[in-house]
């Protein structure tokens, strides 16, 4: 039997019209779900422009690709200062760092 959180989200599931667009597995598994749960939580609901924007998954996407950049740029610092340099670096830096590095190496 599924517990009372869950049993919630189905109740929103329909409710909410999320059956709509998408499958009932889906919604159970997705961050819309939890969203949903809070915002009944404290007495609203989601409008259509919220439900249907990207949930955080290409911020995600993008902010795992700067890390990435960032990591390999640690590995091949030349010195502990060169690695407190990287580590303050904003994500457009470190883009621009990458690619500097990525140019000298293709070359």
């Amino acid at each position: 039997m599924a517990d009372s959180k869950e049993q919630l989200k189905r109740k929103n599931y329909f409710d909410l019209k999320r059956d709509e667009f998408m499958a009932m597995d889906e919604y159970l598994q997705s961050p819309i779900s939890e969203i949903d749960l809070k915002k009944m939580k404290v007495g609203g609901v989601m409008d259509i422009d919220t439900m249907t924007q990207p949930v955080g998954l290409m911020e995600d996407a993008d902010n795992l690709k700067i890390l990435g950049m960032k990591l390999i740029l640690q590995e091949v610092a030349d010195s502990l200062d060169d690695l407190d340099r990287i580590d303050k670096l904003s994500p457009s830096e470190i883009i621009i760092e990458f690619e500097n590095l990525i140019g000298k190496e293709g070359a």
